[in-house]
């Protein structure tokens, strides 16, 4: 996570939040949600486009995930998922995938 919060500028002071997905922990700090563990699925990603929806303190800009823990299938529905939800927003959410 350090790695990539130099390569996102975030500040080495500043802590992630840890943020509840329904059972699966996701990291966010300004604007960006970090997926990094395994055991992601369907209903993660239900409550997490859910969550986007009507929290108004939860705004990620980018989703950021680590391409050695997400299968592609996984990969493949997030993007999905990510992807039908810029569609009907106006603010757009960036799936970045990282190794």
């Amino acid at each position: 996570m350090t790695t990539w919060k130099v390569f996102d500028r975030i500040k080495l002071h500043k802590n992630l939040l840890e943020v509840d997905l329904k059972g699966y922990k996701g990291y966010y700090l300004e604007n960006r949600l970090y997926l990094v563990d395994r055991g992601f699925s369907l209903d993660n990603l239900a409550f997490l486009l859910e969550k986007i929806d009507r929290d108004i303190d939860f705004t990620p800009s980018k989703i950021v995930i680590n391409g050695y823990t997400f299968d592609s299938k996984t990969q493949r529905e997030l993007y999905e998922g990510i992807n039908s939800y810029n569609q009907k927003e106006l603010d757009k959410i960036e799936l970045i995938i990282r190794y």
